[in-house]
């Protein structure tokens, strides 16, 4: 999808696209659950989340959702795991795609408690958005555009990153 500010999709029906989004995750022994922008943490994914305050879904994909090829995008994944690796965070492999439509995107369910070290994650990779994932709340969109602030309607299913320092 390429960039508002070069003919694509505004910033809102971005979001919309992100918020219609099934994030489909590969649990440990071969069962999936899937996560929903609004819609509280799947039963299955609580033993995962106890120890920490926060996952967050994130891809390398597709960097400011301008799509690349899959050879390119599977090189990022791997640059992705190899950023994860000195931390190693407890991880699991995931896919978020659109119902009835063709598209796939691999992504990671990352437990990382740092909000600021996966902020910085997110910008490396070029990523307008990820999604934040606690026990206890729905899962919302964590977004780092913050020129689209403007023009996103407000939502509880939306939090805006801090701008770097």
């Amino acid at each position: 999808m390429p960039d508002p500010a070069h003919g694509g999709p505004s910033p809102q029906a971005l979001v919309d696209l992100y918020s219609r989004t099934r994030y489909d995750l590969r649990l440990p022994g071969g069962s999936r659950t899937t996560v929903c922008i609004g819609h509280s943490c799947p039963a299955t994914l609580r033993g995962f989340l106890a120890d920490t305050l926060s996952a967050f879904l994130i891809s390398a994909c597709n960097p400011h959702s301008v799509p690349l090829d899959i050879k390119t995008n599977r090189k990022r994944m791997q640059q992705l795991l190899q950023r994860l690796k000195a931390a190693n965070p407890p991880r699991l492999p995931g896919v978020g795609h659109i119902p009835g439509q063709p598209w796939r995107e691999p992504l990671l369910l990352v437990a990382i408690p740092d909000v600021k070290a996966i902020d910085g994650i997110a910008r490396q990779f070029g990523q307008n958005a990820i999604i934040h994932l606690q026990a206890n709340r729905p899962a919302r969109l964590r977004i780092y555009r913050i020129d689209w602030q403007p023009h996103v309607r407000e939502s509880a299913d939306i939090e805006w990153a801090a701008q770097p320092a």
